[in-house]
């Protein structure tokens, strides 16, 4: 079974999270949300982010939490060495099927792009209910739709992507209650849709395919001034709409804001 990430990937994210159209996007949104929750949090809250890679995202939960304390966890150095460099958050390196944690730990927990990369995720969605205080709240992004599975998934060591109400579902079997669940990158969704269609596992592609995806994959993440600032621009729309709860039809990542049950 290959593994959930491709480590030499975190030095080519770093480089460019900060400037790329669709990291900034994310960015702006977890701010938003982060903004809307804080001033409810009890004092001394406990902020986690499951997959903390490179810490363009736990830099931006420290920022906007900084009344309280801020972990990251992830499961490779290599991703962690990087974060030192951007945040002085509490780093952990652990597994998230493993987590060090006991329960009702954390009033918010934050998993990025992280739950698609992992084999067992309804085991791991349990044990985020399971470390949430109760009235926690759980923020998850994931890539949407499975007609949009292409080169780019397989390169990214995905497993799946994620229909609305699969991952609905999914959720309330954890025993989360979801708040909210979109879509979101809409613009970005028909050129998704032109993607080159692929196998579901990279071992199925020929040496010449995957070398051919590896480069696509590679000039996905270029930062092209005009074209990158248009991209964002048209993106950061979808900000206010996700911060008040308003459904977004229609994109190539879902987002969902899920609690535990209060006793």
């Amino acid at each position: 079974m290959a593994a959930s990430y491709d480590e030499t990937n975190f030095e080519k994210l770093y480089r460019v999270e900060d400037r790329h159209f669709w990291f900034r996007t994310r960015q702006a949104i977890v701010a938003a949300l982060c903004q809307s929750f804080v001033p409810n949090l009890p004092a001394n809250y406990r902020v986690l982010e499951i997959g903390c890679g490179t810490g363009q995202l736990l830099k931006t939960l420290q920022a906007n939490c900084s009344g309280g304390q801020v972990f990251g966890l992830d499961l490779f150095w290599e991703g962690l060495a990087f974060a030192r460099q951007r945040s002085t958050a509490s780093l952990i390196q652990g597994r998230a099927e493993t987590m060090p944690f006991n329960e009702g730990q954390f009033d918010l927990i934050g998993m990025f792009d992280v739950l698609e990369h992992l084999e067992n995720d309804e085991a791991i969605l349990h044990s985020v209910e399971r470390m949430l205080k109760p009235g926690g709240k759980l923020i998850l992004t994931v890539p949407a739709g499975r007609r949009l599975w292409s080169t780019t998934d397989l390169v990214a060591r995905h497993q799946r992507r994620y229909e609305p109400e699969e991952l609905n579902q999914k959720l309330q079997n954890s025993g989360l209650q979801v708040e909210y669940l979109s879509e979101f990158m809409q613009a970005l969704y028909p050129l998704a849709r032109l993607r080159p269609k692929a196998p579901l596992l990279l071992e199925d592609m020929s040496a010449e395919e995957e070398r051919k995806s590896r480069r696509k994959f590679g000039q996905e993440l270029m930062v092209l001034p005009v074209v990158n600032e248009i991209a964002y621009l048209l993106l950061s729309t979808e900000v206010r709409k996700i911060r008040r709860y308003q459904p977004i039809r229609r994109g190539t990542s879902l987002i969902a804001v899920a609690s535990r049950s209060q006793p």
